[in-house]
């Protein structure tokens, strides 16, 4: 239960009175009696803190957590230096999920809860709130040391050894994540929550056995899990069950927090007894862009049904579209009634649960889906310098808790000197984001060797980075968009991991050492290499084969 301050503020005998008695009421479980009780004290005064407070609070047990929010705004207002005022913001913050939360509300819910720490500094649920949101910001070390204390006050505290593990998971100590997770299992073997954090990181540590005994677990519990059978269809499809996969894969919706947010329009979703069926056919966009790219390789699938396919795509990607793909009428992601007059929808991402069902079936996927603008590539191809150039990218930048999962899939950008040693070769930057510093410190080892092309923006300007790629007709890159963009395009492209598992699903398809999703693209992963000096040695190698 929220923490309760009545009588703490209030400058009356009756007023203080009557708040203790809503509180107790509230305490008692006579939930109406007390929100009838606050209402009447803010009748009587509207700038009665405590009432404001308490009626935040009985808002936040009926799930209305915005309400919520705005009537504790009010009660800080009165009463800013009130530390239970402040924690019980933050607790709101958090039952509206941190993990899902933009950056600035995490902010807002380490500030109330630090604001709070001085008046509690042995509640043990207060530090574990805490330790979620900086967990959130990226903020690891200071979780960590915050999910300490809450464990030593309170063994016994609800998930707070796998709320360590997520934040190990972050600073990216996967063992030390796995041992917290397996000790919150050992506490609780009946934690749902326990069972898929310790399934989720044998995945990364390329246990699948163990893991899919972990989801097994979790389905002994619960066995409508949507995380338990979202997890387990990526195992599938890791392992090539690719129909019993796209089905759990249907769980993304409703995991918590949700994979892909359930954002079409209000038709009858798309299914196979449909296909073949004259109609028009919404399929709406979702994930992050190389996503969009992969399922989009199945678009002409779709088409070639009949369907008169409406797709929306990034409003970075939409002239590429339409310049590549003819038969379908494509609309920039968010466009205002860009779906009138169809009949069905299928988010874009449940394509393959349609159209690839089995190994087999990926014969079908195109050699190259888009094709560059001619002048562009015309015009970039005229700036390079003579001789071959490698178009390259290196990192995947992620913020907050994803950051360790981006650095796990990056590449120093000094590792790929070794592509050009001992040839002719330059490489070209296709990396976006904020990486200057890099780029000078490479620039004093290699200097010359990194081409940048003048004025292109890397994620703004897909189009330049499309035509870069195809200007130098060869891509090397860690996972990140540059690798679907070059697979999208049908241009020899290499993309390299550290050993151990694929950073996703997708690249764990492949026949021989070529994706199945993009026959131009070579997936570069070898449990043998211990680091990435070792990884771009070895492609240096037989790079010229």
């Amino acid at each position: 239960m929220l923490r309760s301050t009545a009588g703490r503020a209030s400058s009356r005998g009756s007023m203080k009175s009557s708040a203790a008695e809503a509180v107790r009421l509230f305490q008692a479980g006579r939930v109406a009696e007390a929100e009838a009780a606050a209402r009447a004290l803010l009748a009587a005064n509207a700038r009665d803190a405590e009432a404001l407070h308490l009626l935040g609070c009985i808002r936040a047990q009926a799930g209305a957590q915005p309400e919520a929010l705005a009537l504790m705004d009010q009660a800080l207002a009165i009463d800013p230096r009130n530390p239970a005022f402040a924690m019980n913001r933050g607790r709101v913050l958090a039952q509206l999920g941190l993990a899902s939360l933009r950056a600035g509300d995490a902010a807002q819910a380490v500030r109330a809860f630090e604001a709070a720490l001085p008046a509690f500094p042995r509640d043990a649920s207060l530090r574990n709130n805490l330790g979620i949101a900086l967990q959130r910001l990226g903020r690891a070390d200071e979780a960590i040391a915050h999910f300490a204390e809450a464990a030593q006050f309170d063994p016994a505290l609800e998930g707070v050894l796998v709320n360590w593990g997520n934040a190990l998971e972050t600073r990216g100590d996967l063992e030390g994540a796995r041992e917290k997770y397996r000790e919150a299992v050992a506490r609780n073997p009946s934690s749902a929550a326990a069972w898929i954090n310790a399934a989720s990181i044998e995945v990364d540590l390329g246990n699948n056995a163990a893991a899919r005994a972990a989801y097994a677990r979790v389905l002994e519990v619960d066995p409508r899990s949507p995380d338990a059978r979202y997890g387990r269809a990526l195992l599938d499809l890791r392992e090539r069950r690719f129909a019993e996969g796209w089905e759990g894969h249907e769980a993304r919706f409703d995991t918590d927090p949700p994979q892909s947010a359930r954002r079409g329009p209000a038709l009858p979703q798309l299914e196979g007894e449909d296909l073949g069926k004259r109609g028009r056919v919404a399929v709406w966009s979702e994930q992050g862009i190389g996503d969009q790219v992969l399922y989009s390789t199945l678009l002409p699938a779709l088409r070639d049904t009949g369907a008169q396919v409406v797709a929306e795509v990034d409003p970075r990607m939409l002239s590429a579209y339409r310049r590549s793909v003819p038969g379908i009428e494509f609309v920039a992601s968010g466009e205002a009634a860009s779906f009138d007059g169809c009949e069905r929808q299928v988010a874009i991402g449940s394509l393959a649960r349609l159209f690839r069902r089995d190994a087999a079936s990926f014969a079908s996927q195109p050699h190259a889906l888009l094709a560059a603008d001619p002048a562009r590539v015309a015009a970039i191809r005229a700036r390079l310098p003579a001789g071959p150039c490698v178009a390259i990218s290196w990192r995947s930048l992620q913020r907050g808790a994803r950051a360790s999962r981006g650095a796990r899939k990056s590449a120093p950008l000094a590792a790929f000197a070794a592509l050009a040693r001992d040839r002719d070769l330059r490489l070209v930057d296709v990396q976006y984001g904020d990486v200057d510093a890099e780029r000078v410190e490479f620039e004093r080892g290699h200097p010359g060797l990194l081409v940048r092309i003048p004025g292109l923006d890397a994620y703004s300007d897909l189009e330049g980075v499309m035509a870069a790629i195809v200007a130098c007709a060869r891509v090397v890159t860690t996972s990140n968009v540059v690798a679907h963009l070059g697979g999208a395009l049908g241009v020899p492209t290499t993309v390299v991991f550290l050993g151990g598992p694929a950073p996703f699903h997708y690249w764990d398809a492949v026949q021989g050492p070529r994706s199945l999703w993009y026959p131009s693209v070579e997936v570069a992963g070898d449990t043998g290499w211990r680091d990435w000096k070792e990884a771009f040695d070895a492609l240096s190698a037989r790079f010229d084969r």
